[in-house]
């Protein structure tokens, strides 16, 4: 009889201690340290591998162990500035702001094919399974679309200014936005200009159930919804910059998006907060510490979660937002990353690192990987085993996310 006392207030000691243990979700699982300050940078996570450059604070890559964050491979490239990679077919994709595109195997680093391409590169790469797309200084601002297998280029198209974050490709076609606030949307096989609107964008855009969504911070918040098959304008939501925060200073979705005026940019490559679209729901960071969820059906705020409040909250912009596993997961240059409902905008957990945030992270496989301003790689556990299907910027190869095929 004490025998079986003891086994049972054994158990019940074990279940106690389980109910109050210290939960995982929001946990550093690891973190790798570049040795280069970085911005703008998301890193790209396939086959049990993790792909960070050191963007314009080196000229590195690397390949590190995603469970681990041991370090398996590192190339150093001939110039400066390696933006955030892109994998697509078996090859991890890399351009550098001065000013060449690098094709190397993921699992040895081995050089498929490079090529100098510009006097000056400001965007990152979007492939296909036949060509690889990025925007370069070629005696003026083109769209270059290049042979996947071996570099050759097939068409490019001017396209007037530097892009912002990275082209889209989305049925056949590449959009892309550009940093005179203009939206672009050409055929990805023939080069062929399908529209181009003056939207006055500083996001990058996002392609989903027919609608090119887009972000302007032009006195406020503007998100944007333009049809993808000719760039008309379905609807605008606007909300005035306010330093308070919370308060609603929304204006009704407006039925005519018209021009914008352009603003600086919030980061080197990126630009504004770039929305993340799933179903019905666009998820969007603003520069004065917001996360805003809008229905994108008709443009109405479902909720707002304030990220960095207080008195200098109209100085911490939010990044770009990734949803996965019913979670929305992202960060803010204050140096705080969080985890919120898509319900509601509750926060589940937050992460505190020594550097600022001010690029999206990559999610899959339960956790998230995010590099801070001080160039550090930082592995999280999601929280849930369902956060899977955003392994790199842009959720796929051709950025258009899970969104763009439901």
């Amino acid at each position: 009889m004490p025998r079986v006392t003891t086994c049972a207030f054994a158990c019940v000691l074990a279940v106690t201690v389980a109910a109050f243990a210290e939960p995982s979700e929001g946990k550093q699982l690891w973190q790798f340290e570049t040795g280069a300050a970085s911005g703008g940078i998301t890193p790209a996570v396939s086959d049990g591998r993790v792909f960070v450059t050191t963007g314009l604070g080196g000229n590195r890559i690397f390949a590190l162990n995603a469970d681990t964050g041991k370090k398996l491979w590192h190339h150093d490239f001939n110039d400066s500035g390696p933006w955030s990679p892109t994998v697509a077919s078996g090859r991890v994709i890399t351009t550098t702001e001065s000013c060449s595109i690098y094709s190397q195997d993921v699992k040895t680093g081995r050089m498929a094919w490079s090529k100098f391409i510009s006097n000056a590169v400001f965007s990152f790469t979007a492939a296909d399974e036949k060509r690889v797309y990025a925007v370069a200084e070629q005696g003026g601002w083109s769209l270059v679309c290049f042979n996947g297998r071996n570099g050759g280029v097939e068409w490019k198209r001017n396209v007037g200014a530097e892009a912002i974050g990275a082209p889209v490709v989305s049925d056949g076609v590449v959009y892309l936005s550009t940093r005179d606030g203009v939206v672009h949307a050409i055929d990805a096989a023939k080069g062929k200009v399908v529209w181009k609107q003056e939207r006055g964008a500083t996001s990058p855009p996002v392609v989903a159930s027919g609608r090119v969504l887009l972000a302007s911070e032009e006195g406020g918040f503007h998100l944007m919804s333009l049809e993808a098959s000719d760039g008309a304008a379905a609807w605008q939501y606007t909300a005035s910059r306010n330093p308070r925060l919370g308060s609603d200073a929304e204006s009704r979705p407006m039925p005519q998006a018209g021009a914008v005026a352009q603003t600086p940019t919030l980061n080197q490559c990126d630009g504004s907060s770039r929305p993340c679209v799933i179903g019905e729901d666009a998820f969007v960071g603003t520069s004065d510490g917001r996360l805003l969820c809008l229905d994108t059906t008709n443009g109405r705020r479902k909720w707002e979660a304030v990220l960095a409040g207080g008195a200098q909250g109209s100085e911490v912009p939010v990044a770009s937002p990734v949803v996965a596993g019913g979670r929305v997961y992202v960060g803010t240059m204050r140096g705080s990353f969080a985890s919120l409902s898509v319900e509601d905008g509750k926060e589940l957990w937050s992460y505190k690192a020594n550097g600022g945030f001010n690029s999206a992270p990559a999610v899959t496989g339960g956790r998230v990987y995010v590099i801070s301003t001080d160039g550090v790689v930082h592995c999280i556990d999601a929280g849930t085993p369902d956060a899977e299907g955003w392994p790199m910027w842009g959720g796929t190869s051709t950025h258009a996310g899970p969104a763009a095929g439901k």
